[in-house]
């Protein structure tokens, strides 16, 4: 388990030996404030509401 007490960037490593590679299963997880977090939740929220109306076209507008 990680638990971050500071925001930042911190190296990772997979925990588990499971397969072919493992020792190339590193990673980076990048650590925010709370606030920063929650904007980023909001950003992507708008965002994904925004393409699901785009993406709202029949399929006989698509073959016409």
């Amino acid at each position: 388990h990680f638990k971050p007490t500071k925001t930042g960037r911190y190296a990772l490593t997979c925990a588990q030996l499971c397969g072919d590679g493992h020792a190339r299963m590193r990673g980076v997880v990048k650590v925010v404030s709370e606030q920063e977090w929650n904007q980023w939740q909001k950003t992507e929220a708008e965002k994904n509401s925004s393409s699901k109306q785009q993406a709202s076209v029949t399929i006989d507008k698509v073959k016409a």
